[in-house]
């Protein structure tokens, strides 16, 4: 006689986020639906575990404040965050929420920050790059074409 045990996973474990900290930036001006990115200019996914298996370790994401809502979408599924709407940077230039992480059952929070970097930061850089361009010309111009 064969005995076949079918054990079922209990969901006994928490979901947990893998930061401390989520910290990200916008572009002043960003449209709808543009990327979130990390100071290191990689989109922010939030990402957590849970030590459950099969539907228990199945992990959805939520943004808890209406107002963040407004401005900041996240794929429940993957934890990617978007813009849902042009944030203002004259009325406000960082936004501070709440995101869920709940399993079948049991949530954990982290707090998220994001920043919206002013226009002149990117035009900053463009600036910097055209100069170094004039010099390299006038180098070449001057010293290259003998």
């Amino acid at each position: 006689m064969v005995v076949v045990v079918h054990i079922i996973d209990e969901n006994d474990n928490r979901p947990a986020f893998n930061q401390l900290t989520y910290v990200g930036h916008v572009s002043e001006g960003s449209p709808d639906g543009a990327v979130v990115l990390t100071q290191d200019s990689v989109p922010l996914i939030l990402d957590a575990d849970d030590k459950d298996s099969n539907l228990n370790a199945l992990l959805l994401y939520t943004i808890l404040e209406p107002e963040a809502r407004v401005y900041f979408h996240i794929d429940a599924n993957t934890g990617a965050i978007t813009t849902a709407a042009t944030p203002d940077r004259e009325l406000r230039d960082r936004f501070e929420f709440t995101v869920q992480v709940q399993d079948q059952g049991m949530i954990d929070t982290k707090t998220v920050t994001i920043r919206e970097r002013p226009i002149l930061y990117n035009l900053h850089i463009i600036s910097l790059v055209s100069t170094l361009c004039l010099v390299l010309l006038i180098y070449y111009i001057s010293f290259c074409k003998t």
